[in-house]
């Protein structure tokens, strides 16, 4: 194993005649996210970078001096802090390169690793789990340090020895990295010991489906693919609910109650959607013998603003409107309908007045673009900035801090090589 993984290090004696480097922007590989420790939070991203060097060959009284360009792959772990963005650690873990370049060689290396991609499988107690290509890397995420590479893993666990996948499509990971091994056994590598368990995909949670009175059960509508939060419950019987005018004429069609058990069952307007706070109002009623709220009102709050693409901070965690420390609301909406639209984060009092409003540097993309993670009294977001520059699209991916406090934004530019 040692052997195989060696070719991997740069060897010392070619950064002796390197001239120059030039380096691409880095790629992102897999998804980025917020990783809790016991220090606190960062954001955590894998990326591969490609640097050409460019190195003198020759020049001696009898040679005539040349430049070869090498070229390297490098995958590096980089933390930023969760409320800051200034970075906590990056850690080298792999770098490709042409495992037959000669000190002296005058024509350019091989180029090797350029189709080698890496991901995040996830996090086990304080301890980061990746793969670049199909070899295995843990890190601690606290102080950013190698704690087992491929050969250690097989140094920990000599029984696998001969039987780790050369795929990376044979890993995933549930409580801890579970692996599919070389002889068809899916086994999970549990703690800190890496003690090879057998494992199983877990039984699918038995839903008890609803009943109508008669006996016969309730029809369940879909929900979407990329859940939102249109609505804030303010008691039994009343909701605060963004909604365009024809969401809001759509939900008071609630005849069989459907609206009012499942408000992902409102019409959606989509990208275009101009909506507005509305008061709703829900009531019983009875209907073919059977007791059921439905949404009887939905009236819009006069002079309240009308914001495109309107939805509460949804909740990771609940699937609700992510409360606050004193009952103010969080609303994310966009700015334009176009591509140069950006990300609104907005928290309102109870008067629906804006106690201050950030604007991000990412766009929206139809509501759905950027991912968010809590980072204690922060929000942490994650999407793409489009920009269009002599008629060219360009977009980039970033990472903002919102201070859920003042809404003070910091962002980081993660196409941008950290010096």
């Amino acid at each position: 194993m040692g052997v195989k993984y060696a070719w991997l290090a740069v060897v010392a004696l070619f950064l002796a005649g390197c001239n120059s480097s030039h380096y691409e922007e880095p790629e992102i590989q897999g998804n980025p996210g917020l990783v809790q420790h016991d220090e606190g939070a960062d954001f955590v991203v894998l990326t591969q970078l490609e640097e050409v060097r460019e190195v003198k060959v020759g020049g001696g009284r009898h040679s005539i001096t040349m430049f070869r360009k090498d070229t390297y792959f490098h995958f590096d772990l980089s933390a930023y802090d969760g409320a800051t963005l200034e970075p906590s650690w990056t850690l080298r873990l792999a770098t490709y390169g042409d495992p037959d370049l000669k000190p002296f060689q005058r024509y350019p290396s091989k180029v090797v690793g350029s189709s080698v991609s890496g991901r995040m499988l996830g996090k086990d107690g304080n301890r980061i789990w990746l793969l670049i290509d199909s070899a295995p890397y843990v890190v601690d995420a606290t102080r950013g340090e190698l704690v087992l590479g491929p050969d250690a893993l097989l140094d920990a666990q000599p029984s696998l020895e001969g039987l780790l996948p050369t795929d990376a499509r044979f890993w995933k990971f549930d409580r801890g990295p579970v692996v599919t091994l070389a002889d068809g056994r899916t086994v999970r590598l549990a703690g800190e010991s890496l003690a090879i368990e057998d494992w199983a995909p877990p039984p699918a949670k038995k839903v008890e489906l609803p009943t109508r009175a008669n006996g016969m059960p309730r029809i369940i509508p879909t929900p979407p693919m990329q859940p939102k939060v249109r609505h804030v419950p303010r008691d039994d019987r009343r909701w605060l609910a963004l909604l365009a005018d024809s969401e809001a004429l759509d939900a008071v069609n609630d005849e069989n109650g459907n609206k009012a058990s499942y408000p992902y069952s409102i019409a959606d307007q989509g990208p275009m959607a101009r909506r507005r706070f509305h008061e709703v109002r829900l009531d019983e009623t009875v209907r073919f013998e059977e007791r059921l709220l439905r949404i009887v009102a939905a009236e819009s709050v006069p002079d309240s603003p009308v914001l495109l693409r309107a939805r509460f901070v949804r909740d990771p965690f609940t699937g609700e409107a992510m409360p606050t420390d004193n009952g103010d609301l969080l609303v994310l909406h966009t700015d334009r309908v176009d591509d140069a639209g950006t990300l609104q984060l907005a928290r309102l009092g109870q008067d629906l007045q804006p106690r201050w409003q950030a604007a991000l540097p990412l766009g929206d993309e139809s509501g759905f673009g950027a991912r968010f993670w809590p980072a204690g009294d922060h929000l942490v977001f994650y999407g793409w900035k489009t920009t269009v520059k002599n008629h060219v699209l360009d977009r980039r991916p970033h990472v903002v801090s919102v201070s859920l406090a003042d809404g003070r934004v910091v962002a980081r530019n993660l196409a941008e090589r950290a010096q």
